[in-house]
């Protein structure tokens, strides 16, 4: 009786454990998904912003100094 009762034990710690596997796995996809759209984000008004310093840098004259490095490196 009492290895029915441990078996029964084993199964159900075995599906939780189960459950458990599959919902952290879900989550660190919904992370992954939110980590990726924060970046995009975060990307496309750098990109502009980089773009219009590099074109102020140009209209300047300013082609070697800090002004477009900076610009650059964003």
């Amino acid at each position: 009786m009492a290895d029915i009762e441990n078996g029964h034990a084993i199964g159900r710690l075995w599906r939780e454990i189960k459950a458990k596997e599959e919902y952290y796995k879900d989550r660190e996809q919904e992370i992954q998904v939110f980590m990726e759209n924060v970046a995009y984000q975060l990307k496309t008004p750098l990109a502009a912003v980089s773009e219009t310093l590099i074109y102020m840098a140009a209209a300047q004259g300013s082609q070697t100094g800090s002004f477009r490095s900076f610009a650059e490196e964003i």
